[in-house]
């Protein structure tokens, strides 16, 4: 049976349709649909792969390589029509990878979904939650969680020892009060310093406190 065109990481923008990306080691293989097919594909080899290492798609994509795997455009069709094509393969092929089947897929909740949020038993529990969030034994608790996460920080300026702060939202308040640099993302800039991924922000040396 033709199953679509082979093709390769080059391939057409904006294909909505169905694709199947085959294990070229252990034949193994994996059916979804896409409006952007390209596009999903690039997630799939590079930033699904890391984010889901733990399923064994992704493993097997980080094992054996992306050069290992081959991409196959099943079929373009309407987007109204991916879920039915979609279960259609996945019921001739019967996809190894597959974590769910196609007719679980979310896109298909998506009226239930809205109906559950807009009835009253939706709203009710969020002002209970966030009655419950305002008493004192929450407030307690997030704050501990809160203090756990922080990271005492030292600030240095031209090698000389300035300040310490009890975390990075304090070292970048530091920075608001004490200098000309305003503005946001204060605190993504002295972390990435911390982190060693720059050399310096604002003129200062950040360091995590030892």
């Amino acid at each position: 049976m033709y199953l679509g065109d082979k093709m390769k990481y080059n391939l057409k923008q904006n294909i909505c349709g169905i694709y199947q990306i085959r294990n070229k080691i252990n034949n193994k293989s994996y059916i979804g649909s896409s409006v952007n097919i390209s596009g999903r594909f690039s997630n799939h080899m590079n930033r699904d792969a890391r984010k889901y290492y733990w399923r064994d798609f992704y493993k097997d994509i980080m094992y054996y390589g992306q050069c290992n795997f081959e991409f196959i455009v099943l079929e373009e069709c309407d987007k109204e029509k991916l879920i039915e094509r979609e279960q259609y393969y996945y019921d001739l092929i019967k996809p190894e990878y597959n974590f769910t089947r196609p007719v679980k897929s979310p896109l298909l909740l998506k009226e239930i979904n809205d109906l559950a949020h807009s009835s009253e038993r939706y709203y009710k529990s969020i002002e209970n939650r966030r009655r419950n969030y305002n008493t004192l034994y929450y407030k307690k608790l997030f704050s501990s969680i809160q203090n756990k996460r922080k990271k005492p920080v030292d600030i240095y300026k031209d090698d000389n020892f300035i300040i310490s702060c009890e975390s990075l939202s304090e070292a970048a308040r530091y920075i608001e009060n004490n200098t000309d640099f305003k503005g946001k993302n204060k605190v993504s800039k002295i972390k990435a310093v911390c982190d060693g991924e720059r050399q310096t922000a604002y003129g200062y040396i950040f360091k995590y406190k030892v």
